[in-house]
């Protein structure tokens, strides 16, 4: 599977990860990050394989991976949402299935113990890095041991913290995707983007590629609809009084994957479409 970006620079270029764009959206089935993870899943596991899910929230890693045949283990602080994921895998898999998945109501930093029968034998890890408590209003209803709860260097220690937790479970040649979800204030999806590069870093983990995940359908080409006899795209629907929303439209739209490697003999290799 060919990158979009190859990742190679010029003279005087910093060097970055080749660039994806997975369309999450566009089918009107699965939910965008019900999509997106079953697609982490399928590219980077095989049946077999075991998959670990940190901040799972409800569930659908779990039964995504029992689903297709991996050995799935899971860690979510949140008390509401683990239960959640516990109706979800009696609701979506069968008894034998159900035995193949491991859960856990606790910090996802305490992986190396509560997973430590995984430890260095995980095929892929996929984990939520939540926004920061600067970007976001909701930290009064989060567990005491919640990231989002953490600003500043607090928050970068933490997410080092489950970086490099995550990076212990990783077998060699595995990958670690950190799913980065959208939201509506600018400046946390970079922040978070940074924080994790730095924390991959210091890890020992290879930053081997961006994808893009879309949450919105992507619509039809505006100079094809112009072409139709509408006039300048979009004439009849936004005028000015629109900027405001068209500026918030883009953060909400998508989540950033940072997807990580863990290196063994040979190059890694990206997954872009």
């Amino acid at each position: 599977m060919a990158p979009h970006d190859n990742g190679t620079t010029t003279a005087g270029q910093r060097p970055r990860p080749p660039l994806a764009v997975w369309p999450c959206a566009q089918d009107g089935g699965l939910a965008p990050k019900a999509e997106l993870t079953r697609r982490l899943i399928s590219d980077l596991s095989a049946p077999g394989d075991t998959v670990a899910a940190l901040c799972h929230g409800e569930g659908t890693p779990l039964v995504q991976a029992a689903v297709m045949g991996r050995r799935a283990h899971g860690i979510e602080v949140n008390p509401q949402r683990f239960r959640a994921a516990q109706r979800r895998l009696r609701d979506h898999l069968s008894a034998e299935r159900r035995r193949e998945v491991v859960h856990w109501q606790a910090d996802a930093r305490a992986a190396e113990v509560l997973l430590a029968p995984i430890w260095g034998r995980t095929r892929l890890v996929a984990a939520t890095l939540p926004r920061s408590a600067a970007h976001r209003r909701d930290t009064h209803h989060l567990h005491a041991d919640h990231l989002g709860r953490l600003t500043g260097s607090a928050y970068a220690d933490a997410a080092q913290a489950l970086i490099t937790a995550a990076a212990g479970l990783l077998r060699p040649g595995g990958h670690l995707a950190v799913i980065c979800p959208g939201h509506e204030q600018t400046g946390g999806q970079v922040d978070r983007v940074t924080v994790c590069a730095h924390a991959a870093h210091a890890a020992g983990l290879a930053y081997v590629q961006h994808i893009i995940a879309l949450t919105r359908p992507i619509s039809g080409d505006a100079a094809e609809r112009a072409e139709e006899g509408s006039g300048a795209p979009g004439e009849q629907v936004l005028g000015a009084a629109h900027a405001e929303a068209a500026v918030t439209l883009i953060s909400p739209c998508h989540h950033d994957v940072v997807l990580l490697h863990k290196p063994a003999a040979g190059p890694a290799t990206a997954v872009g479409r």
